[in-house]
């Protein structure tokens, strides 16, 4: 990392576009080090890399945050959830998710659709 000599503050390290604030590794490294824990394990991945196992945890940790920083969640926002009992029965065999009746938004479900997966569902005596 770069360090500037400053009169009054002493040696400050500056910022650079390249790497994390508290890291010691480059992004690049980091992703690197997240691929290859997603096909190697830990051990084999720190030795690798020549870092230890719980350094090569902690970049996975770090990247995993930054990238759930970056990434909205699907639920975000969502003040409740509850389900359409009175349609789940013998004859539809789905159900619907509503959100709070305030909205009455229909999320999910619809005819001969399985509402959890989206796959054509079978009825009773259906095959």
């Amino acid at each position: 990392m770069p360090r500037v000599d400053r009169p009054r503050c002493g040696a400050v390290v500056t910022m650079v576009p390249w790497a994390e604030p508290g890291s010691r590794f480059t992004r690049d490294s980091e992703s690197e080090c997240t691929w290859l824990m997603s096909v190697a394990n830990r051990k084999t991945v720190s030795g690798f890399l020549h870092v230890a196992w719980r350094t090569a945890g902690d970049i996975v940790r770090r990247v995993a945050d930054r990238l759930r920083a970056a990434m909205p969640s699907p639920f975000d926002g969502l003040a409740a959830i509850g389900v359409d009992t009175a349609r789940a029965t013998r004859i539809r065999p789905w159900s619907d998710a509503r959100t709070p009746r305030a909205s009455s938004t229909v999320h999910g479900g619809s005819r001969n659709r399985c509402a959890c997966s989206g796959s054509p569902s079978t009825g009773p005596g259906e095959s």
